[in-house]
Formats: structure tokens, sequence, C-alpha cells
């Protein structure tokens, strides 16, 4: 009785997570808590314990959390710091454990969440094609019915609108397709793989669907920033295919270490790139050159505080003065935007920035052996259980882990809850499609 109702509780859960990243951005963190009330019920404790057992990644992760908890009391934030840092902590804990609980569950469970996985994250990329094509038509529907708000392309004089309705132009609507988009650019290359990796009838079809559709939805959604993360998470599962490069013995720590150093060498990146950003600024997007100044400022601030950081919740305090545009770009009209909005649309800055060089080393850390941790999936217990494609379905999720990567560290603030749960919910739903055909999914 346990597992039929996991298994339907996974399946409706996951098909509603494609919906809400659409319709319902703040949806996503209820629906991880009751996925994972769902994923508990069936799960086997025991197993449980071998994924937690002597885990680095999942160590570093609860000392970044400690150590996340432990700068409230020094946050500019004040007292919302220590509020927001146990919401936060208690997210990412939910977050982390959807796919240590998913993959500790009975196989029948495993089985049925994989295929409503696959066809879940198949809804997400039509839905975003959907909605690019056509000027965004359920977004535009569901905001008249349920807001009483109507996107339209010209808004019509005030005695030709409808009573009781809102009006907006359809351009203040089309960064609500960011979320969606960062997913399915996330999920395309291991999704593709895994599809054309199936013996099943017709499988290879839907696989060169599925990336046509998601190419062509990202080519046309607003956001750059997942089209240019799956541009670098194709390269590398494109050198992963490539049998001498693959099976390198050195190329796992190589990797690790890359992102890690990269972690630590961020601010610097980021003042780096933001003076050569300014010696090309005339020929650069606007959008680019506010999200270099962003970094720029930050990692200034970071500077000021290298070892412990400002704290949990700082960048919500921080750096609200303005920077006019036309101040670094010569001829362009003038524009005044916040030199930290919020959060620094970085992962590793955002960890400078609050949490300091201690900080930063924890999450060094917890990358080096996230992306180990990765290697060891697609290196191991694929090829130990025999699945057909193993070399290709590797690539593509160590290309999914890098596109993820990219985008962390181009858009959102890393403690935005929607982004946590999300997160989690990719890492479940993609190692369960590949550990519902290994009987023992903990290699």
């Amino acid at each position: 009785m346990r597992e039929k109702l996991a298994g339907h509780g996974l399946a409706t859960l996951f098909v509603l997570l494609a919906i809400a990243l659409l319709l319902a951005e703040r949806a996503p963190p209820l629906l991880a808590v009751l996925t994972f009330v769902c994923a508990a019920v069936a799960a086997r404790w025991s197993t449980v314990a071998v994924f937690l057992r002597a885990n680095p990644v999942a160590t570093f992760l609860a000392l970044l959390l400690i150590w996340m908890l432990i700068s409230a009391s020094w946050s500019v934030a004040g007292a919302e710091a220590l509020s927001g840092g146990v919401r936060i902590a208690l997210m990412i804990v939910v977050a982390a454990a959807l796919p240590v609980l998913i993959l500790s569950t009975p196989r029948t469970v495993r089985v049925r969440a994989a295929w409503w996985a696959t066809f879940a994250l198949c809804l997400m990329g039509v839905l975003l094609l959907i909605e690019t094509l056509f000027d965004m038509p359920l977004l535009r529907a569901a905001r008249y019915v349920f807001n009483d708000e109507a996107f339209v392309a010209v808004i019509p004089p005030v005695a030709e609108q409808q009573p009781g309705k809102v009006y907006f132009h359809l351009s203040a609507l089309v960064n609500r397709l960011t979320h969606l988009s960062s997913v399915v650019a996330i999920c395309a290359l291991p999704l593709v793989a895994f599809l054309w990796a199936r013996k099943a009838r017709g499988a290879r079809s839907v696989a060169i669907a599925v990336a046509a559709t998601s190419v062509l939805a990202l080519a046309l959604s607003p956001a750059q920033a997942p089209l240019v993360a799956l541009a670098f998470g194709g390269m590398a599962t494109a050198i992963l295919l490539v049998p001498a490069v693959a099976s390198h013995r050195a190329l796992p720590g190589l990797s690790a270490a890359a992102v890690a150093v990269a972690v630590i060498a961020m601010p610097w990146f980021a003042q780096s790139a933001y003076e050569r950003g300014v010696q090309s600024a005339e020929t650069m997007d606007v959008s680019v050159i506010h999200r270099l100044a962003i970094w720029d400022n930050a990692a200034s601030l970071i500077a000021e505080r290298p070892v412990a950081g400002y704290g949990i919740e700082a960048s919500r305090v921080i750096g609200r003065s303005g920077l006019a545009v036309h101040d670094i770009m010569p001829g362009h009209e003038a524009t005044t935007f916040q030199v930290l909005p919020l959060h620094p649309h970085n992962a590793s800055i955002q960890i400078w920035l609050e949490l300091g060089g201690i900080g930063a080393l924890m999450f060094a850390a917890f990358a080096y052996f996230m992306t180990l941790k990765v290697w060891s999936y697609v290196h191991g217990s694929l090829h130990h259980a025999g699945i057909m494609g193993a070399n290709l379905v590797g690539a593509g999720l160590m290309g999914g882990w890098v596109t993820a990567l990219v985008i962390a560290h181009l858009s959102y603030g890393i403690w935005q809850y929607w982004w946590i749960a999300t997160l989690g919910f990719v890492a479940a739903m993609l190692a369960v499609m590949v550990a519902a055909r290994d009987p023992d999914p903990r290699g």
C-alpha cells in the first residue's frame, strides 16, 4: 500500500512541477516538501544510511549550513538573518534529501517515478515551446482568469478596456519564462541521452523531438543564460563522448578541481571580466554590462570582509546605490540600475559575500565532491548495471551538471527557495530515470 501511494504521489508531483514552473513560480518549495513526505513513506531507511555514510558531499553541505546559521550572529541583515537562515537551511535539507529518498524506494516505486519523471521533463520542453512560439498563451490565460490581469501587445484606451481587468504590456510577462527555461536547459542533455540509449521502440524518435523542442524553445526564449549554459553543457558532453578523453584516469579529479578553483577565484574573475567589459561596452548588451557591474561591486565588498563575510541574507540589504549605464557606456542613453539588487546573480560570489572565504572553501569542497559524485555515478553504477549506452547517458548527465553550474553562476540567488527546491527535484528526477534500470541504485 505504501509503495503504491508513493509511486502515484511522485508521479503526480513531478507533473505538477512542470506546470508550476510556468504558472505558479512560488509552488516548487511546497511541492518539494510534499515529495519529501511521499518518498519518505516508502523509503528503505537502511539504504538511506548507506547513501549518507561517509559521504563527503553530505558532510561539506552540512558544514556549510552550520556556518551559514552561525553567520547570522554578525549578519548586517539583523534579526531577519537567523529566521531567514533557518528557512533556507530547512529548504536545502529537504531538496538534498529528495534524490536520496527516492533512490531508496523499492524498484516498483522507482520504475513508476522514472516513467513520470521522463514525461514531466518532456512536458516542460513542450510547454516552453508553446509559450515562446505563441506569445505565452497559457501564462496570459492564467493571469487573466485568476489575477484579472490582461497582457496585450497594445494596451487599448481606457474606454475600451474590460471592467475589473488591469492591463499590462506583453513584455512585462516575458521574464516569467526564465524559471522553466533554466530547467529545460539543465535537463535537455541528460534527457536526450537517456532516451537515445533506451531499447524501447520509438525512443530515439522521441529523443530527436526532445532535442529539437528544447533548442528551439530556448532559442526563442527571452532569457539568454539558459541557452549559454546549454552550450557549455553541450561542449562538456561532446568532450566526454570521445573515448580516449572519457576514460582518462586524471579527468575526474581535474574537472572537480577546476570547479573548486573557479569557486575560489570567482571574485577576481568578476573584477577582471568587468574591466574588460567596460573597454568594449559600446558593443555589449546593457544587461551583460549590468551583470558584470553587479559582480564587480560585490567583489569590492568581498575585499572588505574576505574571511567571514557580511552574514547570511546580507545581499538583500547592502549595495543599494545606483550606477548610470552612460558612465561606463559612452554615448548610451542614461539608465540607472542597482549595483546589487537583492543578490549578485552568481552562486560563488554570493557565498563569498555572505559567508566569506571560510564559506567559499566549504562550498568549493562541496562542489568538488559533488562533481566527483556525478563522475562516480556516470562511470560506476551505470557500467556496473550493464545499462545500454552507459557512456552516452553518463556524458549527458555530466553535461546537465555543467549546465546547472553555469546557470547558477549567471542567474538567480543561491538561497532562492524555488531554485533550491527545483534543483533538488531535477537531481531526483534525473537520478531515478537511470536508477529505475539499476537493481541496486546505491553505486
